[in-house]
C-alpha cells in the first residue's frame, strides 16, 4: 500500500474521479511509493497559483498526474 500524503483526500474534493483515482493508487502501489494529492505550485507561468493533482514518486521515477472526469483504467 502507498504512502499518501495527506493520508485522507480532503472531504471538500468535489472531482469523484480524483476521489477514483486516491483510492486506486493508495491500494494498487506498493509501499515504495509515495503519493502526493493536491499539490500546490508556487511558480506557474501563466496563472498567480497552479496544482498537481498526483505527484507519484518510486522506485521507477516521479510522476504528475492530471485527472480529469472519465473511466480509470
Amino acid at each position: 500500500m502507498a504512502k499518501m500524503i495527506p493520508l485522507e483526500i480532503d472531504p471538500d474534493t468535489k472531482s469523484q474521479a480524483e476521489r477514483k483515482v486516491f483510492a486506486t493508487l493508495q491500494v494498487e502501489l506498493s509501499n515504495e511509493w509515495t503519493v502526493l494529492h493536491s499539490l500546490n505550485i508556487k511558480n506557474h507561468p501563466t496563472q498567480p497559483w497552479g496544482e498537481i493533482d498526483f505527484v507519484l514518486i518510486g522506485p521507477s521515477g516521479v510522476y504528475c498526474l492530471e485527472v480529469k472526469g472519465g473511466h480509470l483504467r
